[in-house]
């Protein structure tokens, strides 16, 4: 898969279709784990990324 982060996130399969990702949260959190590639990424990252001040009740369920 390839991605593109520099504008929109993007997604491209390995022969080049384009991969739709319609929802915000998902492209969100696929953002997030793209910037850091290769390294965990805690929960209350994770969490302040997608719902910055205003998380639901149970966030990590």
């Amino acid at each position: 898969m390839r991605f593109g982060v520099l504008g929109p996130v993007r997604v491209w399969t390995d022969d080049g279709r384009p991969v739709r990702v319609p929802e915000l949260k998902v492209r969100v959190l696929l953002a997030a784990l793209l910037a850091r590639e290769g390294r965990p990424v805690p929960q209350g990252r994770l969490v302040d990324d997608l719902w910055d001040a205003h998380p639901p009740g149970k966030p990590t369920g």
